[in-house]
Order: structure tokens, then C-alpha cells, then sequence
């Protein structure tokens, strides 16, 4: 007979979702697609012994946690943010696409949430909203900035977030976008030379049947350059993987027993 009954719910299975941001932002970035994703935690302690008595313990004299991440689909402008801002980014725009119109159908959106645009430019800025009519509604009409919907950046990407306002009458409707954005044409990743890499923030996220786990860490550095392994031609299905590796250190900006890292499990 079991001696003890399993948890289910509380059981973790799968891989995470990587984000990085800058330290002091709340603005986070998907890594993306990747393997071998893992946290180890290393705790340096020293026994005490007095000189008169027995063994006063252990004391912890450092408490690090360093994660490992393979990257699969490489965004420069990503890597770039996740490496400390130790590199120069250089974006090649492409040709402008003047008047672009997105769909987003009925039932694929509701009220206060990020609608993302399907054309972004590639420096980052605000797409241009259409003057006359930027968002439309099949049975509002046009929708007004700032009354109906607020144009937004959320986790890197531009969108809207359409209002429950009185001439929103209601979400079953179409919602057609237009715009004029300038994609990039190519990014370039230059290095060398800088020599302190700036402070981040990481999310480790996991979602099993519809529990999360999260684990925050507060502050830490990208401690290694990249290694790429290129695969062979015929080992199409393999992936290249750019190894990034950072380093969590103490935050002494905040309370004592909560300055490396919060791990939270929805029950």
C-alpha cells in the first residue's frame, strides 16, 4: 500500500518560457524557441566552530544562481538586451508599407486586452496610424485614439487596447487596422570593447494543465559569450543553439529573504 498520496496538480512537467529584461524595467522579452533551459541554484557555507565549544553551525557566505538557455531562433535586438547591452545593434530598414490593413475577427479579441500589429517597424517606433481611419469597427465605424482604444507597447510590440466605452457597443465585431510601418531589412550584431555588462532581470515561466510556475530572479548578468555548434547539412531537423549563461546575484536593494529569487506555484 502507498504511503503517501500524490498531488497532482502540484506536479511540474515540460519545459519554461525564457524572458529577460533590463534592471529597473518591467518590460520583458521571449528568448523564444530553445532547449535545455534549467536554473542551479549554489549556496557557499562555512562550518563555525568557537574555540571552546562544538560546531556553531553552518553560515552562508554567497548565494548565486546561474540559468542556462539555448536559443533556437536568434532576434538580435533580443540577444542584445540579454547580453547586457555589451553590443551594438544596427538596424537596415526595408522598404515602407504604406496603409497596411490587419483583420481581427469577431470573437478574436475583447475589451482592456493587447491586440498585437502584425506589421511592426523595425526600430522599434510607433506604427503610423492611418489619419482618417485607423481603427474601424463593422458595427461602431471608426474608432477614436484615446477614447476607444489606446495605442500600446507591451513586451516589445506594438498594438492596441480597445475600451469598453460607450461607442464601443460591443466585441462581436470586426476590428479592421490601418497603418503604414517601415520593417527591418536586416539587424547587425557588433561586439567588443565594453566592459561591464548591464544588470537584468529574468522569468522563468512554466505552464502545467493550466497551473503556473514562475520564477523571478531579481538581478543578474549574462557571465559568458555565445558557443554555437553548427550541425551538419544532413541533420536538417537539428537546430544551431546559442548558448546563453547568466549569473543571479543578491539584490541588496531588497528585503532580506527576498533578494535572489521568488519562485510562485499556483496550487
Amino acid at each position: 500500500m502507498a504511503q503517501t498520496t500524490s498531488n497532482g496538480k502540484r506536479r511540474i512537467l515540460g519545459s519554461v518560457k525564457v524572458e529577460v529584461a533590463a534592471y529597473g524595467s518591467d518590460t520583458f522579452y521571449d528568448l523564444g524557441l530553445g532547449n535545455g533551459a534549467g536554473f542551479t541554484e549554489e549556496i557557499t557555507a562555512t562550518e563555525t566552530f568557537p574555540d571552546n565549544g562544538d560546531s556553531l553551525g553552518f553560515v552562508i557566505e554567497n548565494q548565486k544562481i546561474t540559468v542556462d538557455f539555448k536559443v533556437l531562433e536568434p532576434d538580435l535586438s533580443v540577444l542584445q538586451i540579454a547580453r547586457g547591452s555589451i553590443d551594438t545593434l544596427t538596424t537596415t530598414a526595408a522598404s515602407a508599407v504604406s496603409g497596411h490593413l490587419q483583420s481581427v475577427a469577431s470573437g478574436a479579441w475583447a475589451y482592456n486586452t493587447f491586440i498585437e500589429m502584425d506589421g511592426q517597424n523595425g526600430n522599434g517606433n510607433a506604427p503610423t496610424m492611418d489619419v482618417t481611419i485607423p481603427v474601424v469597427g463593422s458595427v461602431d465605424g471608426t474608432l477614436v485614439n484615446a477614447t476607444d482604444y489606446d495605442l500600446v507597447k507591451v513586451n516589445g510590440k506594438w498594438g492596441i487596447i480597445v475600451k469598453d466605452s460607450s461607442t464601443v457597443t460591443t466585441a462581436a465585431q470586426v476590428l479592421t487596422l490601418k497603418y503604414t510601418y517601415t520593417p527591418a531589412a536586416s539587424y547587425s550584431l557588433s561586439t567588443g570593447g565594453a566592459d561591464v555588462p548591464g544588470w537584468l532581470k529574468l522569468r522563468l515561466t512554466n505552464v502545467t494543465s493550466g497551473k503556473s510556475m514562475v520564477m523571478n530572479i531579481y538581478k543578474c548578468q549574462n557571465t559568458a559569450g555565445f558557443q554555437v555548434a553548427f550541425q551538419p547539412d544532413n541533420q536538417k531537423s537539428k537546430a544551431n543553439e546559442w548558448v546563453l549563461k547568466f549569473t543571479g546575484v543578491n539584490d541588496t536593494t531588497r528585503t532580506v529573504g527576498d533578494r535572489l529569487y521568488k519562485l510562485t506555484i499556483e496550487d
